[in-house]
């Protein structure tokens, strides 16, 4: 929605979405969760230990590094 809210009116992407306008406006403004947090910290640890494999890493070797 928030993507394409130049284009058509949240109010009507909400009813074709099935959700409340004031449900939309109030999840603009709440922080992320805690999971959505961790799972961005560790993303990121990922993607560190990947580029300093000179990006030959893949799964198993990060997996144990982590």
């Amino acid at each position: 929605m928030k993507a394409n809210r130049a284009r058509w009116p949240i109010a009507m992407m909400a009813r074709l979405l099935g959700v409340s306008t004031s449900g939309y406006y109030t999840w603009l403004v709440r922080e992320p969760a805690m999971h959505t947090r961790s799972d961005a910290q560790l993303l990121a640890r990922i993607r560190t230990l990947h580029a300093s494999s000179r990006r030959t890493y893949g799964a198993p070797r990060i997996h144990a590094q982590l």
